[in-house]
């Protein structure tokens, strides 16, 4: 060990599968489980009977309980010790982008609020000093897809950070709120400081929902240790069937890409026009154009099925969803690309032990000085290629 290395205060790593099920709360005030599967099999219909009164459950994410209600981190005492988790497309975070930076950025965008001046004054004050929040891994994991899904988020582009946090256990709030009926995610540090605390404890509603989260001033967060997702030398090579299967496919979308019908004469909007009228255009182009895509399209999904059954065995119905609405084929990407790319990013929910182990190992910054420098860090943050 030379002179220059950190060492990050022994944590406690409470990893949990992506296969949990729920916990909701019926009218009578009373708490009933619901499995994975059955969210995700009546997720149409979205009721559910209850287990201690004749009363049917509207189930979903606004009566959403928390799942473990011995949950350790309820303890205050106990929150210093435990590895929290947080994904940003910020190498370096928590350091604070240039506030002159983001201001500038935010006063920019100001004419979309149709809001008198002083008011988007405190809205960007709002935005520059807002709370940090940190969860468990599978929050951190699932945040990470809802930005990629929502927020079009580049999905090579994350990092996963893991916390050590130093708060006084009397600057904690008493038991936790509920994330539907006392709003979080927008807490500022004005807020936690106006109330006498250095973070909130919630249940998170959002991503892994059902856990606890914390929103946190900046301060209280010690030490962090990153990684680049999606990480390298994790994933199992694909199987013989699969490699052949999409040798095939890619074979035949070569073949699709030769004859791609020329619709360059059309602007988009209209040639989307026409589909949607069952127009075939001129000479059939519009038609034609549409079939094109449909083979596409479906080679695509004959690709994506093979590749959910080979790794994503065990996920919950809904987070696989998530994940395959975040993780998607990219223009130029090949059939292997795509499915290295989606095997590697897999990993993360299917061998959340063997990243958070790489991660664990990561040499370890001092938060408020942001990222360490190239002489104090012999591993920096990596991602697989």
């Amino acid at each position: 060990m030379n002179k220059n290395t950190i060492v990050m205060p022994a944590l406690e790593d409470r990893v949990s599968d992506f296969g949990y099920g729920y916990r909701m709360r019926c009218e009578c005030g009373a708490v009933s489980s619901l499995s994975a599967e059955d969210y995700y099999a009546e997720k149409d219909e979205a009721h559910m009977p209850c287990e201690h009164c004749p009363r049917s459950i509207h189930f979903g994410r606004a009566v959403a309980a928390l799942r473990d209600e011995h949950d350790p981190a309820l303890d205050n005492t106990r929150i210093n010790t435990f590895a929290w988790y947080h994904t940003s497309t910020l190498a370096d975070w928590p350091l604070a982008v240039d506030a002159v930076t983001r201001r500038t950025e935010l006063a920019a965008n100001a004419h979309l609020f149709h809001l008198p001046a002083d008011h988007i004054e405190r809205l960007v004050n709002n935005e520059l000093n807002k709370a940090l929040h940190v969860g468990t891994y599978g929050a951190a994991i699932e945040n990470m897809l809802r930005r990629i899904r929502n927020q079009r988020d580049d999905p090579t582009a994350f990092y996963l950070h893991r916390v050590a946090l130093q708060i006084s256990p009397d600057r904690v709030n008493t038991g936790y709120r509920d994330e539907n009926h006392e709003p979080v995610s927008q807490m500022t540090t004005m807020d936690l400081r106006a109330e006498g605390l250095d973070a909130v404890r919630y249940v998170n509603v959002y991503e892994s929902m059902g856990s606890i989260s914390l929103a946190v001033l900046p301060e209280t967060i010690a030490w962090v240790q990153t990684l680049g997702l999606p990480i390298s030398g994790l994933t199992p090579a694909h199987n013989a069937p699969l490699v052949e299967m999409l040798n095939r496919v890619q074979h035949q979308l070569d073949a699709l890409r030769t004859c791609k019908p020329d619709t360059s004469a059309i602007r988009p909007s209209e040639l989307r026009l026409m589909q949607l009228r069952g127009d075939p255009g001129p000479d059939g182009i519009a038609a034609a154009s549409a079939a094109h895509g449909q083979s596409v399209r479906e080679l695509h999904s004959e690709v994506t099925a093979a590749l959910n059954q080979q790794y994503l065995t065990g996920i919950s119905p809904r987070i696989a969803d998530n994940f395959n609405s975040a993780i998607k084929w990219r223009s130029g990407q090949t059939a292997s690309q795509f499915a290295d790319f989606f095997a590697a990013s897999a990993v993360a929910l299917t061998r959340p032990d063997a990243v958070v182990t790489q991660l664990a190992s990561r040499q370890p910054r001092p938060a408020h000085l942001g990222i360490a420098s190239a002489s104090d860090v012999s591993d920096p943050p990596s991602r697989a290629t």
